[in-house]
């Protein structure tokens, strides 16, 4: 892709995985990862991205989530198991896969993102719970 005139959501698709890719490269020479966090909120001119840049773990080269953590603490309360995030599930056609929870929103406390296209949606507990008894 040349030089672009105004910034729209497929710039920022590709954009995302070519920044993700180029600090990645960076992040390996110092045993780091990269993963873009969160959306983008931009402007036809401006571009505002987040990236989270963490250390891997010396022994498994994993990189410690604060997601996992999260969803451990608070997954009984939703009648859900830490293991349950990561899990893919099927609902209305879609599969989806569990990436999050979040206490705070008690209506639909649970993250997931539809596969293949990654869009991120909010679920209600039970409806996961469901979902993953069926699945």
């Amino acid at each position: 892709m040349g030089t672009i005139t105004m910034i729209d959501r497929n710039f920022i698709r590709a954009f995302r995985a070519e920044a993700v890719a180029a600090l990645q490269a960076v992040a390996d020479k110092y045993g780091m990862s990269v993963e873009a966090e969160g959306g983008a909120r931009f402007s036809a001119s401006d571009l505002h991205m987040k990236f989270r840049i963490a250390l891997r773990d010396a022994e498994t080269g994993e990189t410690p989530n604060a997601d996992a953590k999260n969803f451990a603490l608070y997954a009984s309360m939703y009648g859900l198991e830490a293991g349950d995030l990561g899990r893919t599930f099927r609902s209305a056609g879609s599969v989806y896969k569990i990436t999050g929870i979040n206490p705070r929103r008690p209506q639909y406390p649970i993250s997931a993102t539809r596969e293949p296209d990654g869009k991120k949606f909010k679920m209600p507990a039970h409806s996961v719970k469901q979902a993953l008894a069926t699945a």
